[in-house]
């Protein structure tokens, strides 16, 4: 990735101009709803992605960081009430997008992120194509048709959507190398926090790249000097001072078992492998044969598809390219070592590890993990490095927009990204949740959810974490708890011990409800469908708490200040806590 300016780039004319940007424009309007179908008919409606998986959580999250007004070390009552609960928002850099699309609603916040990323991606691929003297509108389609990048939307890991912002640092840092300038300067450290900011990933791809383009420099320093090198410094300097009190709380502060953390860091286990399913969660890497091999040949489609997929068409036209000007071989060199970076920490061949004799092949993210053991060694998603070996394609691609196939590289493009690669095309989208008996409650007061939490595989209807996805639309605290913040505090948990107890044994000892009502609690949801026994649950907790106030196929609610007439009390002996299974 030289950050010299090519000798040949080509000057446009005037009208060229408004044709060039006109072209940019239509690709960037269009290829986000394109790619990303049926995301313009989701709107506030549905959410752009598979109830099993992590949207509601990163949607509940964005949610909350953006009602505290805290754009990552967050402590909010809204769950673990009356305690709360901390967590770390991990994408910050997602929260203007949500912002602007949750004014139509949470599901709208979410699919404006998702928009945001594919823009972003475009974005940063015009800006490379340029570097080369590319068509930009045929560099920002290349970009943005990134399997790796569509395959964070169904499960909902918003901070896969923030990669675009490396593709844009990359472009800014190489003109600033260049040419210097404070605009360029600012632009070029901007991008970098924003990256950061956007998730630990994207932070560490980020470097990476920057890694490449120092040592290039350095290299270089004979002929072209050292100021390059200051400059480049100057970025990296800069960003660090920036991103420290993000990255100190974000290796400090997170809930421990949580991905990322410091209890789960170390060398991954390689999976027991299978031929049919090893481009789907939760492998951690990406497989050699799925950087080129279209999925008809690797048992098609994947709801949760962990793909670097590339695509022939891509490396071809790139191949293509570099045989047109060997100038331009950084670039298929840098798209080469991510995607071998993505490849993780083993070989896998076919979902099963490479093998030598007896031992495993390791990757080369083995040998970044040994190099850096306190942070490489704690990424457990190599294979989202595959989006930017796509951006660095990109540029590549860009070079045959210049020319009357432009239209021809870009329909394969696409094409190849939504038929051939794992990712399923159409998108998924999910329906948002009914809350509308929960915002017809007449009383303010805290809920109590049973179960406080959905995990796993969620019943047909509910999300994983379904609580803490209705929680940001009716807004009213919870008792948690949430994965984020597994352990709540001793009242929040007791309460939710207490309504278990009535709904497992009609069992209300003397007092509680008053204790509960003090505490700021006042209504019980019960989540019908994930509910094992939903009907005894629900007899039981008329029993003690009258007749329900709203009852739908999904939901129950009921009112604490009411009393059923069968509740049988019970009045725990001493030291035993009130509601606590025995």
């Amino acid at each position: 990735m030289s950050a010299a300016r090519p000798p040949d780039l080509p000057t446009e004319p005037r009208t060229g101009r408004h044709r060039v940007a006109l072209a940019l424009a239509a690709a960037l309007a269009l290829g986000p709803f394109v790619l990303a179908w049926p995301l313009p008919l989701a709107g506030s409606r549905s959410f752009l992605a598979f109830r099993i998986g992590e949207v509601a959580l990163h949607t509940w999250a964005l949610a909350t960081a953006l009602a505290q007004r805290m754009p990552f070390r967050v402590h909010t009552g809204a769950m673990g009430f009356p305690e709360g609960i901390d967590y770390v928002l991990v994408d910050p850099a997602n929260l203007p997008a949500f912002a602007v699309g949750s004014l139509l609603g949470p599901a709208a916040g979410y699919n404006a992120v998702v928009w945001s990323g594919l823009v972003l991606a475009g974005l940063g691929g015009a800006l490379l194509a340029r570097r080369v003297g590319g068509a930009p509108w045929l560099g920002a389609i290349a970009a943005m048709a990134c399997p790796t990048l569509l395959s964070a939307v169904s499960p909902g890991t918003t901070e896969d959507f923030a990669v675009g912002w490396v593709a844009i640092h990359l472009a800014l840092l190489l003109g600033y190398v260049q040419a210097g300038g404070t605009l360029r300067w600012l632009g070029a450290t901007l991008s970098l926090v924003l990256a950061v900011h956007g998730g630990p990933y994207n932070g560490v791809w980020a470097a990476l790249a920057d890694a490449a383009v120092g040592c290039g420099l350095v290299w270089k320093a004979r002929r072209d000097g050292w100021r390059p090198v200051g400059r480049a410094l100057a970025v990296g300097g800069s960003a660090l001072a920036l991103c420290a009190p993000f990255a100190w709380t974000l290796l400090t502060e997170r809930t421990p078992g949580l991905p990322g953390t410091r209890a789960l860091a170390g060398l991954q286990r390689p999976p027991l492998g299978s031929v049919l399913a090893f481009r789907t969660l939760p492998s951690p890497s990406a497989d050699v044969l799925d950087l080129w091999l279209p999925a008809a040949f690797t048992g098609g489609k994947q709801p949760f598809a962990s793909t670097a997929y590339l695509g022939p068409v891509a490396l071809l036209f790139a191949v293509g390219a570099v045989v047109r000007d060997r100038r331009r071989w950084p670039w298929l060199a840098g798209a080469l070592a991510f995607a071998l970076v993505s490849l993780g920490a083993w070989i896998l061949v076919g979902g099963r590890p490479l093998r030598v004799g007896q031992g495993l092949v390791p990757g080369p993210a083995a040998a970044l993990m040994a190099a850096l053991p306190g942070l490489l060694a704690r990424l457990t998603r190599w294979f989202r490095a595959g989006a930017v070996a796509t951006f660095l394609l990109a540029p590549l691609v860009s070079t045959w927009g210049r020319s009357r196939a432009g239209p021809v590289v870009a329909l394969l493009v696409v094409l190849d990204a939504v038929v051939c690669s794992p990712v399923p095309w159409p998108l998924l989208a999910t329906p948002a949740p009914d809350v509308a008996p929960l915002l017809a409650l007449p009383a303010p007061g805290a809920l109590v959810d049973l179960p406080a939490e959905i995990r796993d595989r969620p019943p047909p209807g509910c999300f994983t974490d379904h609580p803490a996805l209705l929680q940001v639309y009716h807004r009213r605290p919870t008792a948690g708890p949430l994965v984020l913040a597994p352990d709540v505090g001793p009242r929040a948990r007791e309460a939710g011990e207490v309504v278990e107890a009535v709904a497992r044994e009609a069992v209300l000892a003397p007092g509680t409800r008053e204790s509960l009502l003090e505490e700021g609690f006042r209504y019980v949801v019960l989540h019908r469908r994930a509910v094992r026994g939903d009907p005894e649950a629900r007899r039981r907790l008329t029993a003690c708490l009258g007749e329900p106030v709203a009852m739908t196929e999904a939901l129950g609610i009921w009112d604490l200040q009411v009393r059923g007439t069968r509740c049988r009390e019970h009045a725990p002996e001493r030291g035993e806590a009130v509601g606590r299974r025995p």
